[in-house]
């Protein structure tokens, strides 16, 4: 699965769901979530991703940048029911050291 903020490969670390890229953690919920919606979509040759190059949402599921509209090219999955939650409880530091 990939991050949803830089695209990065999710990683499990102290029992959690994480993107060590952007130093975030999922809670429990939001795994669960992602893991339900796109668990059997995940692409399955890992994608490599020197790093995001613009800010945007990514598809945990393929790893491609999301329309306008947070819908995936290439599954048709979207991400925007989740937004809020994403960015209000799940922080994602950016190069420059801010949180995005």
């Amino acid at each position: 699965m990939y991050c949803t903020k830089c695209a990065a490969e999710l990683h499990v670390l102290g029992g959690e769901l994480t993107c060590p890229r952007g130093q975030m953690g999922l809670s429990k919920e939001m795994e669960r979530v992602l893991v339900d919606r796109y668990g059997p979509h995940v692409a399955s040759v890992p994608r490599e991703f020197a790093r995001a190059e613009r800010d945007g949402w990514y598809c945990p599921g393929c790893g491609v940048l999301l329309d306008a509209h947070m819908i995936c090219p290439e599954c048709g999955r979207s991400l925007a029911d989740l937004k809020q939650a994403l960015v209000e409880l799940h922080p994602h530091k950016r190069p420059d050291g801010g949180w995005r």
